[in-house]
């Protein structure tokens, strides 16, 4: 398939909390389709992505806030994020939409779909769900690995890129590696940092995040065509939780997709795309 990075463009849009990067792509005749990065990833990282399914929909992939090019917030709050979502896409004239939400963009998605049914078509969330994040070792990770990521800082790019990858080889290395040096930025004493908001991320991600209660309670109220897809290496969903995903969807199902990690995108992309592409393209 001949793809269509060459004619992405990068825009701002401002709502009255703050000013967003996206990347947009395809067709403005075609049905709208957003994508919602993790925490600590940005719109970049859906590239490839977007050039697949650019012939269907037209596409925007969001920075949200303290993320990518977009601009730092006071909180770091899903729920807050969700409504950052439905301002953008208000501001954009948007007024229904598919989602494809991964890690905390699908908690966005969902949170989203909940509080305005009408707005979405139909919802994609990758390897999340309510006990994720708000679990005490969910938590733990998370608080974890921000922290890390708030004290570090390199020399060069390439030492960056290094230390994300841990030694990672093959295919996905070098996937993984246009993910880092889109998430750096220089700062003035010549040193190199994460691009986002680690140090905010860390001190309010956590503590923000809407309980699990919070969370299978806007679950039980998302009426659109939802799936969840789940990497079968992925410790981000437990089977238990997967089969009460699957008892609480009301218009839904879970697909697993094999020799997948977290990051299904890059891990298991192939297999990903032939999971979404006839759940978005349903009629």
């Amino acid at each position: 398939m001949q793809t269509t990075t060459s004619r992405v463009q990068d825009r701002y849009v401002s709502t009255d909390e703050r000013r967003y990067h996206y990347r947009e792509w395809g067709d403005p005749a075609n049905p709208p389709l957003l994508i919602l990065h993790g925490v600590t990833g940005h719109s970049w990282e859906f590239d490839r992505m977007a050039d697949d399914l650019a012939d269907r929909f037209h596409i925007f992939a969001l920075d949200q806030r303290g993320h990518g090019a977009s601009e730092w917030a006071p909180d770091y709050a899903t729920d807050r994020m969700a409504e950052d979502v439905a301002d953008v896409l208000a501001a954009l004239d948007i007024d229904r939409v598919n989602i494809i939400g991964h890690s905390m963009g699908g908690i966005v998605g969902y949170l989203l779909a909940a509080r305005c049914p009408d707005l979405i078509e139909r919802l994609v969330v990758i390897d999340v769900g309510p006990e994720t994040v708000a679990s005490e070792c969910g938590a733990a990770i998370t608080n974890d690995v921000l922290g890390y990521y708030a004290s570090s800082s390199f020399d060069t790019p390439d030492a960056a890129v290094d230390d994300y990858l841990c030694g990672t080889t093959g295919p996905k290395a070098a996937e993984l590696r246009r993910f880092v040096l889109h998430n750096l930025r220089h700062q003035d004493d010549g040193r190199w940092t994460w691009r986002f908001d680690a140090r905010g991320l860390h001190a309010s991600f956590g503590p923000d995040m809407p309980s699990a209660d919070l969370q299978w309670a806007a679950l039980r109220a998302v009426t659109c065509p939802t799936l969840f897809v789940r990497g079968s290496l992925s410790e981000a969903l437990t089977d238990d939780t997967v089969s009460q995903i699957e008892r609480t969807l009301r218009n839904g199902s879970v697909v697993p997709i094999a020799d997948a990690n977290h990051d299904i995108h890059i891990d298991q992309f192939e297999p990903l795309m032939r999971v979404l592409r006839p759940f978005l393209t349903a009629t």
